[in-house]
């Protein structure tokens, strides 16, 4: 059997200093996966018996339910702002897609976003 796998991904930044105390950042992500398994073959002639309730034709397809074939972007936005020496509040806005192309088991297609705020102390 063998497995076969093609990924692509792209990621671009944008950084932006708007003024003294304020920053501004974006980012971007886009990955796609390909994958697949196949070739299995079981010969049952060259075993001494078949266990009791196995199908070997039915493992002979399992290649079938192994395909990935999914994509998904990640979108980031924020900012810094610097409120006094060595102390940064920092804020951003997250929002990712996913897509199944190849759904067997369960259909991932979906999208979240969320915000996060932090507070740095750079020193």
């Amino acid at each position: 059997m063998y497995w076969s796998a093609r990924n692509h991904n792209v990621f671009a930044a944008v950084n932006y200093q708007a003024s003294e105390k304020v920053s501004l950042f974006g980012n971007f992500v886009w990955s796609d996966g390909r994958g697949s398994l196949g070739g299995i073959a079981l010969d049952t002639t060259r075993l001494p018996g078949v266990p009791a309730g196995y199908n070997y034709a039915a493992m002979s397809e399992l290649g079938r339910y192994s395909a990935l074939n999914a994509a998904r972007t990640q979108d980031v936005l924020g900012m810094s702002y610097t409120f006094r020496p060595n102390w940064i509040l920092n804020a951003s806005y997250y929002f990712a897609r996913f897509k199944d192309r190849s759904p067997y088991l369960l259909d991932a297609t979906g999208r979240v976003q969320g915000v996060e705020a932090g507070l740095s102390y750079v020193f």
